[in-house]
């Protein structure tokens, strides 16, 4: 199983997505990527032994940068 998850900044990642990321990591078939448009703190995502990809996203409503960011993912 694959499993991507998905903050716009890296440190809501650290912070809401911790215990997940743990729990997922002790299933050996899982595939576990992180993505953020954040990088401020990929080290430390990637120190818990999960791969990390910054996206460039935003946080706001942006047509044209929504399609952007879906077409980058």
């Amino acid at each position: 199983m694959k499993v991507a998850i998905l903050h716009p900044d890296d440190l809501s990642i650290l912070i809401l997505s911790k215990g997940l990321i743990n729990d997922l990591l002790h299933d050996k078939l899982c595939k576990l990527v992180t993505i953020s448009g954040g990088d401020s703190y990929i080290d430390k995502i990637e120190e818990l032994g999960v791969c990390h990809l910054p996206v460039k996203m935003s946080r706001y409503i942006n047509p044209k940068g929504d399609l952007q960011y879906m077409f980058s993912l």
